[in-house]
């Protein structure tokens, strides 16, 4: 019996309703008939695996790329993400299929399906699996297999750990999730898609991205702007402080942006970064950041 089939059952059922109220009847046939595959008896893992890999890249014969509107709950809240497209929908369906009829039996484990299906697909099959490993790994088994994710150099699969994923808040170590920040800094990535950067965030990944802005600064080229959110003012060193005050009245709106942002996140912002504040908050032409400065202020 697999103790986490009802939770399986909830999200294909979810998915499901999604998925089929917004496609052509050609795609709902395919999907039923290719969910109806999986749930055949395979004598192996590695049988399911063969299987997988070739239903999971059909999905992109019927399904278009365009972004699905799910909810989803996290946390007791719901869950949006924007990001998956009706495809990755239909691959997760085809995963989560696998998963209700094989895990439990003949060996096979829930960890072991997902790491056969994604072994047997590519980049984007792997990317819409990890996409959904909040929801398939609830109990975080496969986190080292996650981590190894995230030591790839594709972007595509990268970010779907990286960015808007709540499986590394809930699973990672302190030490996993500030890698996984800090490379996605390294790779170009806004770390403001890092889910559960906020409440993350601590000393030793400040001391990391600390260090970068003076390896950056060395090399004469520019301090990502996001990485101001993994900063407290009341924690930099009068350099780092001198940099951030510089990045508030930059001419790049993204640098006064995170700027911004970053503040809205701190607890305690000292008196020369309350009277920046005020300054900026006078002149500032973009919107979205006089909100956000207001919002320091109030």
């Amino acid at each position: 019996m697999n103790p986490d089939a009802s939770s399986f059952q909830s999200l294909a059922s979810q998915l499901t309703d999604v998925i089929m109220a917004d496609t052509s009847d050609a795609a709902r046939i395919w999907l039923t008939s290719a969910l109806d595959r999986l749930k055949q008896p395979a004598e192996s893992l590695e049988l399911l695996g063969n299987e997988l890999a070739v239903v999971m890249p059909e999905a992109s014969r019927y399904f278009a790329d365009k972004p699905v509107a799910i909810e989803l709950p996290l946390a007791g809240e719901p869950w949006r993400p924007s990001h998956w497209s009706s495809i990755e929908v239909a691959q997760i369906l085809i995963v989560l299929a696998a998963l209700l009829t094989h895990a439990g039996s003949s060996g096979m484990t829930s960890s072991s399906i997902i790491e056969i299906a994604c072994r047997y697909g590519d980049d984007r099959e792997r990317a819409a699996i990890i996409k959904a490993l909040y929801w398939l790994d609830r109990a975080g088994e496969m986190t080292l297999f996650a981590v190894d994710i995230g030591r790839t150099n594709s972007v595509q699969l990268f970010s779907a750990i990286a960015l808007h994923n709540p499986y590394l808040a809930q699973h990672y170590s302190e030490s996993q999730f500030n890698q996984l920040v800090f490379k996605s800094l390294f790779m170009g990535l806004n770390i403001e898609h890092v889910t559960g950067l906020r409440e993350r965030k601590n000393s030793e990944l400040m001391r990391m991205c600390d260090d970068y802005i003076r390896e950056r600064r060395a090399a004469r080229r520019p301090i990502p702007p996001s990485l101001w959110l993994t900063m407290d003012c009341d924690a930099m060193s009068g350099e780092i402080l001198g940099l951030f005050l510089a990045a508030m009245a930059s001419e790049d709106p993204d640098q006064r942006y995170f700027t911004a942002r970053s503040l809205t996140w701190q607890a305690n912002i000292p008196a020369p970064v309350r009277k920046m504040v005020r300054e900026r908050l006078a002149v500032e032409p973009q919107t979205r950041i006089r909100e956000l400065l207001a919002q320091v202020l109030d």
